[in-house]
């Protein structure tokens, strides 16, 4: 009797804790319309650490600081002017002046098919598209899900600018990169907006890059400018209904960085802010009567997740968003301050 009881206790614990871990879907990942505000800390603190594999982990990240931070758009590939190049992608991720990642999420994973930007400053936005594209996760994660791939590109960008008296007509940058991930630990994470079950994935890539420059052909034409390889290990806490990777602590080489991501007003339950006030000005555009103490950055997008505007403005002003509107269509006004703190308020025209 006392044998079936103890087995009995042992079995119920199992359930308990079965049940105490979360599943990570596709529909705790970003849909258009989302937006994500991202911090980072370049400098994190000695108690932010990885800490053990294992179950009912706590991790304390409550010391992360937002050194820089930026948005994230998502949106309809439709709507930019690389989509004939990624036509697996079901939506980007847009950061204003810097780049647009190609993505692919479906039931059973998220996949990133390449991106676009100017990528070596000349002033030229290409498409970087992956021969292998790069699994972020496969679908539903749970407690010991694991998979490994390789992902890799290879990118020809016309350069067309002259260094030490030599003309560079073009590069090109090589890389290939093989991927080891498991989700081996699971518990409760804390960040300065609160605390909230999760589920890490430990990441470690091998990389192996390389870039190329062509000379003219009297120099010999295509030359290898510089190789490398290196590790990259990363851990990725996954929390349900944030769009993104909720903390990503990246161990570079030289460097250690933690990508972590505000608590998203969009996905998550949150009271709308009233202290804003939105109103429709003489002309249809949508002003805004920003009486904090702030300076703020403003961006405007549409219900199929179009970004229409973006800017920063200086505190206690009126800002006047110049976009004419439509009649009866819902926008999203969204603010933003300087430390990260992140407003979202819904506006629609009436007359």
């Amino acid at each position: 009797m006392k044998f079936k009881l103890l087995l009995g206790i042992l079995f119920i614990m199992e359930i308990k804790c079965v049940q105490s871990q979360i599943i990570i879907t596709s529909s705790d990942f970003a849909n258009i319309g989302t937006l994500i505000n991202q911090s980072t800390d370049k400098t994190p603190a000695a108690s932010i650490t990885p800490g053990s594999s294992g179950e009912n982990k706590v991790w304390d990240f409550t010391e992360l600081q937002s050194d820089t931070s930026i948005t994230i758009h998502y949106v309809d590939p439709a709507s930019t002017p690389f989509a004939n190049n990624f036509p697996q992608a079901n939506m980007c991720g847009y950061i204003p002046d810097s780049m647009t990642a190609f993505v692919n999420k479906s039931n059973s994973s998220v996949q990133l098919l390449g991106a676009s930007g100017d990528f070596i400053g000349n002033g030229i936005e290409v498409p970087m598209v992956f021969n292998n594209p790069e699994t972020m996760i496969t679908l539903p994660a749970t407690y010991n899900t694991s998979f490994n791939d390789t992902s890799s590109y290879n990118i020809k960008i016309k350069y067309g600018l002259t260094v030490l008296g030599i003309k560079i007509d073009s590069a090109r940058q090589k890389e290939n990169c093989y991927i080891t991930s498991i989700i081996d630990a699971w518990g409760t994470i804390k960040t300065p907006d609160g605390s909230f079950p999760c589920l890490r994935q430990n990441n470690f890539r091998h990389v192996v890059d390389s870039t190329w420059v062509k000379y003219p052909a009297i120099l010999g034409g295509w030359k290898l400018f510089q190789s490398k390889a290196y590790d990259l290990r990363t851990y990725t806490y996954y929390i349900n209904g944030a769009g993104y990777a909720f903390v990503n602590l990246k161990y570079y080489p030289d460097s250690t960085e933690v990508d972590w991501t505000r608590v998203n007003p969009t996905n998550l339950p949150q009271k709308e802010d009233t202290k804003i006030q939105i109103f429709q000005g003489e002309n249809d555009e949508i002003c805004i009567n920003n009486n904090e103490n702030k300076d703020i950055q403003v961006s405007l997008v549409d219900i199929t997740g179009k970004l229409l505007y973006i800017s920063s403005f200086n505190s206690n002003s009126i800002i006047k968003i110049p976009y004419q509107i439509n009649k009866n269509c819902l926008y999203l006004v969204k603010i933003m301050d300087r430390e990260g703190h992140t407003k979202i308020v819904k506006y629609n025209k009436h007359k």
